[in-house]
């Protein structure tokens, strides 16, 4: 057996009897021990959520706002159940930064003002086509090149913050939480129930209407859990590039499904 192998399990054996003080006393030391083991979880959450939202918007903070979500898991998490803490964790840590960033105005005044004429150029060619606009034809109504509507479309969908998970989540009063997981015995009506799987197969439907290489980077990125030059190598492209992708596949859904701007 090597060093390393021993000093793993010694290490298992350390946080075993941790969780077991914190389990059993909700002793403040034990807390602080765990919040500590599993901080390189919060930091890896922001770092993939942190891909392509603007420049301004501080990781210190998202970190910040991981590290309340995850002190907050602790507090909750309900050992009996058959889910592990970093599963239960990881939804917790995530749903309270995406409500952060939800409640942020992440877009620069003139950037939101360019974001609002193209939403509004959108309308305009929907209504009279019934069909999702095409970069040329906003261009041609909004009286500019496609490079600079590419621009946009990029900058104003990157700080746009779609919750694409394993699993379904919901809103309770703590923030985004994975079904199955923790509420199994919170019942929905017959009309949410149905609203619900209603969004989930349009969702489904505007994803496989998707370019080839916008649809994979959405897989690859929310499911696979791959990096951003992981994903390059997988298309061809640069990260630059998958980060554009990513922006333009967030756009696209968006305008499919009509939800609103920040």
């Amino acid at each position: 057996m090597t060093t390393a192998t021993l000093v793993r399990q010694d290490m298992e054996v350390q946080l075993k009897l941790t969780w077991d003080r914190f389990l059993n006393t909700r002793e403040h030391k034990a807390k602080e021990d765990l919040a500590l083991h599993y901080l390189p979880l919060v930091s890896y959450i922001v770092g993939k959520i942190a891909m392509g939202l603007p420049s301004h918007v501080e990781s210190c903070d998202l970190e910040s706002i991981g590290v309340l979500g995850m002190m907050k898991a602790l507090d909750r998490f309900d050992s009996s159940k058959d889910v592990k803490f970093e599963t239960y964790a990881s939804y917790r840590i995530r749903g309270a930064i995406i409500d952060y960033l939800r409640k942020q105005d992440l877009l620069s005044r003139p950037l939101r003002k360019k974001a609002s004429l193209l939403d509004e150029a959108c309308d305009k060619i929907r209504q009279r086509t019934s069909n999702l606009p095409s970069v040329p034809e906003i261009a041609k109504e909004m009286g500019i090149s496609e490079e600079e509507v590419n621009k946009i479309i990029w900058k104003s969908s990157s700080s746009y913050v779609i919750p694409l998970d394993k699993e379904n989540t919901i809103q309770d009063e703590e923030g985004s939480t994975p079904l199955g997981d923790t509420i199994r015995d919170l019942k929905r009506n017959p009309e949410e129930e149905f609203a619900q799987k209603d969004l989930e197969a349009e969702l489904t439907r505007a994803i496989e209407e998707l370019p080839e290489k916008q649809r994979l980077t959405l897989a690859l990125y929310y499911f696979e859990d791959k990096t951003l030059k992981e994903i390059g190598a997988v298309l061809g492209v640069s990260e630059s590039r998958v980060c554009q992708l990513h922006s333009e596949a967030v756009f696209r859904l968006k305008q499919r499904m009509q939800l609103p701007s920040n």
